[in-house]
């Protein structure tokens, strides 16, 4: 018989804690006397020095850029600048909303992939044929134990949000890293080495790419539906965590969303179907039990699996497109 396994309703979007990386509509820069530099210093211990030298901004120190929103970009110090070419330095730890946005002239951008770009618009309508050179492999996790999300992943979603941009990285393995978590598969990635081996043993390269299909008792000639592994924001991925937080057993895989449609191209009515979806290849083993952390239409299911196979989910849904994190427990 098919059933929804769990529902929990939207009041646990109201009632849990959010992680905000909000503008900063305060920020304050110090001007250096006679020189065009500025620096920057807050409560949790962010110490940044901005330099401009010709064309050329450096950002050197430790800590997070600020971000800022549509209406404070003026507080930037280098807002009235012409800059082409922006330096960040190894300590720099993420950059916030809109810190670069509208600097047409920004051309070449050197930055370590450990920086967090928290909100792709922090290089919002540079040139739109800007070339990032990708320092290094210090990855490093923004997330929580049960979510990670990465810099790799935010340098991802700017790749994706910006196709136009282009990429260099270290090595072939960060390109197949970055091209595994970026959901346009059209970006350039470039790697400044192409023979050597070297890889980061904390994040193996695996592809999360899955497969969905109506169960054959449900579908129609013309039923398409479609799935894609994507990286979702801060909201959802707190929301899975959450969720994992009352789910002890189970271990996060990835996130994807998903959509169906009909012969004319049109959404499906939202009426209960089951689906398909087959579990990526490095995520199959005898005894593991895997299950799906659903968000859409104001509200949270637990879709467990409805069959015996390793190689797949089961599940049935009466939510036509959705987001979900595929999740597992180990019964050994």
């Amino acid at each position: 018989m098919k059933k929804i396994i769990s529902v929990i309703c939207c009041i646990i979007l109201l009632c849990m804690p959010l992680t905000t990386w909000a503008a900063q509509e305060n920020a304050t820069w110090q001007k250096v006397a006679g020189k065009q530099e500025w620096t920057y210093q807050d409560a949790e211990g962010t110490s940044l020095t901005a330099k401009l030298n010709g064309y050329t901004l450096t950002i050197d120190g430790v800590g997070e850029i600020p971000a800022y929103t549509n209406n404070s970009l003026g507080n930037r110090p280098w807002h009235g600048a012409t800059i082409v070419e922006l330096v960040i330095g190894n300590g720099v730890t993420a950059i916030g909303a809109n810190a670069f946005a509208d600097f047409q002239y920004i051309y070449r951008i050197t930055i370590p992939v450990s920086v967090l770009i928290k909100d792709s618009s922090a290089f919002r309508g540079i040139k739109e044929d800007a070339f990032f050179m990708v320092k290094g492999m210090n990855i490093t996790n923004h997330g929580d134990e049960k979510v990670p999300y990465t810099s790799a992943e935010s340098f991802a979603k700017l790749m994706g949000d910006y196709p136009s941009y282009r990429f260099q990285v270290d090595n072939m393995y960060m390109v197949q890293l970055l091209k595994n978590y970026c959901d346009n598969k059209n970006v350039t990635i470039a790697p400044l080495d192409a023979l050597t081996k070297d890889a980061n043993s904390t994040y193996p390269l695996i592809n999360y790419s899955s497969s969905i299909s109506l169960a054959a008792e449900d579908w129609k000639p013309g039923d398409l539906v479609h799935v894609q592994p994507k990286q979702q924001g801060v909201l959802a991925r707190e929301v899975f965590s959450i969720m994992l937080g009352v789910m002890p057993e189970y271990h996060y895989v990835y996130s994807y969303n998903m959509s169906s449609y009909n012969l004319l191209g049109a959404p499906m009515t939202a009426e209960a179907k089951t689906y398909v979806m087959t579990i990526p290849p490095a995520y199959r083993f005898a005894g593991r039990t895997h299950a799906l952390i659903q968000i859409g239409s104001g509200v949270v299911n637990i879709l467990e699996d409805e069959d015996n196979s390793t190689d797949t989910i089961t599940f049935t849904t009466d939510m036509p497109a959705s987001v979900f994190a595929l999740v597992y427990k180990d019964n050994f």
